[in-house]
């Protein structure tokens, strides 16, 4: 009797335990750590989260790239982009920063994108690692690229996890 118990039990366990996996399995994107992340709505205004992120005081006077050296500095064809902001601090070796965000023509281009950012923030982290007063390189340490549906970000400021709450809050 034990042992059919405990046969039953098992087998309401394994029941229980696929249909919950086949609960929770979905379609969701993933950023670049495999994290899930929700489908940011289509009509984010890249501008007004900029300004939120400029607001909080986590970076110092940011300049904002032209489009003309989006291609020439970092090979993203703007071509490919409905819309986009980066800005970059005013000195680059007193102040490691910067605002990336990218919403893309299509989802193939801004996994493009997302490559390349990702490129240049690994190279970023190095160079800061290598060179970089100490504590400037604790802030690029953190940053990663995110690639959701048509969008893509790189943020890189003080109070790192704050700015993500932020980031989070609009693409996911």
């Amino acid at each position: 009797m034990k042992k059919t118990l405990s046969k039953l039990f098992a087998l309401i366990l394994a029941a229980a335990f696929c249909f919950s996996a086949f609960a929770c399995a979905g379609s969701d994107n993933k950023d670049q750590n495999g994290d899930t992340a929700n489908t940011p709505d289509p009509n984010v205004d890249i501008s007004a989260v900029y300004d939120e992120l400029i607001a909080t005081g986590n970076f110092p006077e940011l300049a904002k790239v032209p489009a003309g050296q989006l291609m020439d500095n970092y090979g993203i064809d703007p071509e490919k982009l409905d819309d986009w902001v980066m800005a970059m601090p005013l000195n680059f070796y007193e102040d490691i920063c910067e605002i990336a965000i990218f919403k893309a023509k299509d989802e193939g281009a801004a996994d493009e994108i997302g490559k390349i950012m990702s490129s240049i923030l690994k190279q970023n982290q190095k160079t800061s690692k290598d060179y970089s007063d100490p504590e400037q390189a604790k802030i690029i340490e953190p940053a990663e690229v995110v690639v959701n549906g048509n969008y893509c970000y790189l943020v890189v400021g003080r109070n790192y996890e704050d700015l993500m709450k932020i980031m989070h809050k609009y693409f996911g």
